[in-house]
């Protein structure tokens, strides 16, 4: 058996639905984190469809700094707040965008 040919459901249905497979993993990885579950499929994730690419482009970005620090542990301490700062960033925007089109509600 070619161990190449694994199929990705996944991704299948992603692109059936005319869905980029990157915010299909987005919405598993919500649907897991918080016990919800949005079809990759439902009409009201269409803004977030949209306006996904930019976003992930935005949370892409590199920040100039200085440290001032010789220390490595200092700077990767430093880039592991910068990268966990990107994501809870990243999470926010997203649930507050699922939120007003009506996909997700506040307990």
């Amino acid at each position: 058996m070619d161990e190449n040919k694994v199929i990705n459901l996944q991704e299948i249905k992603a692109k059936a639905a005319g869905v980029d497979p990157e915010v299909a993993e987005v919405i598993r990885q919500l649907n897991e984190r918080f016990g919800i579950n949005i079809d990759i499929c439902d009409e009201r994730l269409e803004r977030f469809k949209h306006i996904y690419p930019a976003l992930n482009e935005a949370a892409q970005q590199t920040h100039g700094y200085d440290l001032q620090s010789d220390d490595p542990s200092i700077t990767a301490a430093f880039n592991r707040g910068v990268e966990v700062g990107k994501a809870q960033m990243m999470t926010d925007v997203i649930v507050c965008l699922l939120e007003q089109d009506g996909l997700i509600e506040r307990a």
